[in-house]
C-alpha cells in the first residue's frame, strides 16, 4: 500500500446476531443460573432493542420484576459497561413493565480488584449491592432493592463445572 501512496484503514460493523462472547462467559452464566431459585424464570440473551442487535445477558424474572445481568470477564471501562447495563435494563423495564435490578456480574480477579478498589466510591455508588445480598436474592427469589456489583469466584465455577 506504500507504493501506492495510500493507508489501509478496515471498519467492523456489529454483527447481525447476538450471543455470550465466549465459552467462559457461558460458564459464568451456567454458574448463575445453577445457583437461582426455582421461582426464578431464567432468560439468557435477552433482545433490548427492536432490532434485536443488542441483548441482555442473563435476566431472572420474577413474580413482580427481577434482576438482569451483565457477565464481564475485565473491568475495562466503567463507565462504558455500567452506562451499557443500565440502558438494556431500561429497556427491559419497559417493555416488560415492572422493576429489575441491575447487576454487574464481574470475574473475580486480581486485575478487576484493583479497578473497582480505585474507584470504590463511584462503583460503590452506582452498585450499593453486595455479592452477599446479590447471591441471596437468586438463590431465595427475593427481590433486590438497589442495583449491585456480584463477584464471581474462579473457584465457584470450577465447582460448577465439576457437577
Amino acid at each position: 500500500m506504500a507504493a501506492l501512496g495510500m493507508d489501509l484503514s478496515v471498519k467492523a460493523y456489529p454483527g447481525a446476531g447476538i450471543g455470550l462472547r465466549d465459552s467462559g462467559q457461558l460458564a459464568l452464566a451456567e454458574l448463575i443460573r445453577a445457583q437461582a431459585n426455582e421461582s426464578w424464570r431464567v432468560a439468557f440473551e435477552v433482545p433490548t432493542r427492536e432490532d434485536g442487535r443488542q441483548a441482555a445477558d442473563l435476566v431472572f424474572f420474577g413474580v413482580s420484576g427481577g434482576l438482569h445481568l451483565e457477565l464481564e470477564s475485565r473491568l475495562v471501562d466503567f463507565q462504558a459497561q455500567l452506562r451499557s447495563g443500565q440502558l438494556k435494563r431500561e429497556a427491559i423495564q419497559q417493555r416488560h413493565a415492572a422493576r429489575f435490578a441491575f447487576v454487574l456480574a464481574l470475574r473475580d480477579t486480581l486485575a478487576n480488584r484493583a479497578a473497582v478498589r480505585a474507584h470504590a466510591g463511584v462503583v460503590r455508588a452506582a452498585l450499593p449491592s453486595r455479592s452477599s445480598d446479590i447471591w441471596r436474592s437468586i438463590r431465595t427469589g427475593g427481590p433486590m432493592q438497589a442495583d449491585g456489583l456480584l463477584w464471581l469466584r474462579p473457584a465457584m465455577q470450577r465447582r460448577a463445572i465439576r457437577r
